[in-house]
Formats: C-alpha cells, structure tokens, sequence
C-alpha cells in the first residue's frame, strides 16, 4: 500500500466504521461503496492538528461536495488555495490534485463522493456532461442558505447507514443545477500536460523518499529546470520541491513510531534522514515533541491505526 496511505490522514467515520482514506501509488484516492448500485460514498472526518492530521495531494475519478460543519480548514484546488468554513460548500470535479489542513484546533467535514452513474443518462449527456468536461469546471464554492445548511446537518446522522442516500441524491441535483446556473469561465484551467509532470515527478518522489535527493536530482528525474519544477510545486502543494519531500518523510515516519517497534535511529534512517540528529530536530519542529515523546504519547491511543485492514 502507498505510504501515504499510512500517514497523516484524519479519521474517517462511515456505517458505524472509523478508518482512514488510502490512496494508490499515483495519489489516487481508493473509494467503496456500500452499495455499488448507488456509487455515492458519505462520510465524516476529524481533523485533530496535535496528531498533525492534513490530507496531502490527492485526487480520485469520482466528484466531491465537501461542507465544513466544525472549525475552518484551509483548501487548495488547483493551484488555488482558500478558507473553508460551514458557511459555504465545496464542489470538486472529478480527477482534480486538492489537498487541505486545519486552520482551526479541530475540524470536521462531511464528504460525500459520487460517480456521473448516479444521473439519468440523458441528464448528464445534455446538461452535466458539457460542464463537468469544462476546462475550467475544476471547484465551484456554493453559499449555503439555512435550508441547505439544515439538510446538510441531517445528512451527518446518517454516515452510520444507507436511509438518507434518496435524500443525498437529491441534494446532489439541486447543487449541480445550481453550478450550472452560476458558473463562469475564470480561475486555473485543467492542463493535463503540467499534470501528467507533475504526477510523474510525485510518484519519482513515493518511491526514492528514502533515498538522498537533492533538487538538482529532482529536476532530472521531472526534465524541468529548478524555477520551473518549484513552481510546479508551489502551484499545487504551496511548497517547495525539498520541503514537500520532507513533509513526506516525517509523515512515513510518524506512521512507523506508531505501528512498529522500530527504533528511531532505524525509521530515521528509513525515511531518507543520514543524520538522526537531523530528524528528530525537524520532527520536534512539525509534531512539537521528539519521535519518542510521541511514540509515548500516542502509539496503542490512536484508533485509526488499528483499522486499516478494514479496507
């Protein structure tokens, strides 16, 4: 399994189930249904920032409507990033790189993902299709008036079970037709040619984050040239090249403290860092304590690390 499936995502609640998303090798964020004929997938998360909980880039085949209905999360879509709190609703398209972190102490989000199955065919051939397909249809964020709001509080409660998927599908139409009514061509367009490098130089990274690597080496490996492969990385994770790197280490690392007995010299070196010394500086910097303090304080507590089977 990809080791970002491993590390810094928060907890997932759905069907009485709390686990956490997993991705593919490519970022590809793996989505089950409980009930294929219907491919909408409805679920909560918590986001718990002293576990340092953030879902790093990713991206997944089906749509998102995302709502915020505790604290602040800060969002970035395509190169775009903004505040998201509950008074607005978030619609992503379909194979579209988005990432967030909390703003706030703790958040918690409602998602809900659904395929294009779910419309009637000549709906979605007609109307959706056309929109959806748009270059420039990459997000849309919707204003929630007190109705919406109401349903959406509604639908939390039935994350445990499948009775409101009749009510979800039909607040899914009424948020498309909306989209459609007020969308206008603005903002970051698709650009497949950046994504396909930038998805070649992610996967480069998965699979040498234990290695050295320098950002001359990176640049090689992506055939761009320093500037440019830094304002790749900036467009779609707001970080440098090296610093995108590191953050994925530390996040592999933390998941080893908590699911082996591995000592830390090991998983530092593991994870790409010569000098232990190094390691633990920049893990205290990110997590605020040693990787033993945290190993102490939260291996065998935290639950999301016992269920991963589950998917």
């Amino acid at each position: 399994m990809n080791p970002m499936a491993q590390s810094s995502f928060p907890q997932c609640r759905r069907e009485g189930v709390q686990y956490r998303i997993s991705t593919t090798e490519n970022a590809q964020e793996e989505i089950w249904y409980s009930q294929n004929e219907i491919p909408i997938a409805m679920f909560t998360q918590r986001y718990q920032p002293h576990l340092g909980d953030h879902i790093p880039i990713h991206w997944h085949q089906e749509m998102q409507l995302l709502w915020v209905y505790d604290g602040t999360l800060s969002y970035r879509v395509n190169g775009m990033e903004f505040p998201l709190d509950r008074s607005q609703l978030l619609f992503i398209n379909d194979s579209i790189l988005h990432s967030s972190h909390p703003i706030t102490t703790e958040v918690k989000t409602l998602c809900i993902n659904f395929r294009k199955d779910i419309f009637p065919s000549a709906l979605w051939n007609q109307f959706l299709r056309p929109l959806t397909e748009n270059p420039y249809c990459t997000y849309e964020l919707i204003n929630l008036n007190a109705q919406s709001l109401e349903k959406l509080g509604r639908f939390i409660h039935h994350v445990d079970d499948s009775t409101g998927l009749f009510s979800v599908t039909t607040f899914i139409m009424e948020v498309m037709e909306e989209i459609m009514e007020t969308f206008e061509e603005s903002g970051e367009a698709k650009n497949t040619e950046e994504r396909v490098l930038f998805d070649g130089i992610l996967s480069f990274i998965k699979d040498h984050f234990s290695e050295s690597l320098t950002i001359s080496q990176l640049s090689t490996a992506a055939h761009l040239n320093k500037n440019k492969l830094t304002a790749l990385f900036q467009k779609y994770t707001g970080m440098p090249p090296i610093h995108f790197l590191n953050t994925y280490r530390l996040d592999e690392a933390r998941t080893q403290l908590l699911k082996s007995a591995r000592s830390v010299s090991e998983i530092s070196e593991d994870v790409g860092y010569g000098q232990i010394s190094h390691f633990i500086q920049q893990f205290r910097k990110r997590y605020g304590m040693t990787p033993l303090q945290y190993r102490r304080t939260y291996s065998g507590r935290d639950e999301r690390y016992e269920i991963t089977s589950l998917l």
